[in-house]
């Protein structure tokens, strides 16, 4: 498996997991206050520097229940509590989603367009947040970063990128409406 799975993995959950709460908490007529501060406290959490920095290092992939326990933590650091049913529920689209996302990919370039359109739709919403903006703008600056020595790289290369993600998706298959 390559390196540079794990940040994308990352960042791709990490989008999905706000949009869905973005539209949860507009769906249920949240304050604006609230809502904002709950996404807020969510993007400063996930893509704190130090946090990102250790994700962009080389490591091991995480295992699915890993990953899983790093989303909750997150979910818990906004005044939003979720029950293990409903994170449950989250963390399961969120995976089925990026999976969805993955076996459409016909190049390895597709992969990290994804997640910098993830990291871009977080912005969107953020637009209020300053701090939460330049945080983006760092996350943004490494993939594209990466995707530029992607570029470089040989294309066996951007082969193991590719297919460490469709072995991400096929590894944690479950029923849905994409298979």
């Amino acid at each position: 498996m390559d390196i540079k799975f794990m940040p994308l993995l990352f960042v791709n959950l990490a989008g999905e997991m706000i949009y869905v709460l973005n539209q949860r908490l507009q769906a249920q007529h949240f304050e604006n206050v609230k809502s904002s501060k709950i996404l807020a406290d969510l993007v400063r959490a996930m893509f704190e520097k130090r946090f990102i920095d250790e994700l962009f290092k080389i490591q091991n992939i995480y295992a699915q229940q890993t990953l899983k326990i790093f989303f909750i933590k997150f979910a818990h650091c906004s005044i939003m509590r979720l029950t293990d049913n409903s994170m449950d529920k989250l963390f399961d689209l969120m995976t089925m989603t990026v999976k969805y996302q993955l076996e459409t990919c016909i190049t390895p370039n597709h992969l990290l367009s994804i997640s910098l359109n993830h990291i871009d739709g977080i912005k969107k919403i953020m637009t209020e947040d300053r701090d939460n903006v330049e945080l983006l703008r760092g996350l943004h600056n490494k993939v594209r970063l990466l995707r530029a020595k992607l570029i470089q790289t040989a294309h066996i290369m951007k082969a193991i990128v590719f297919y460490s993600f469709l072995f991400f998706a096929i590894k944690n298959r479950k029923k849905n409406h994409f298979n």
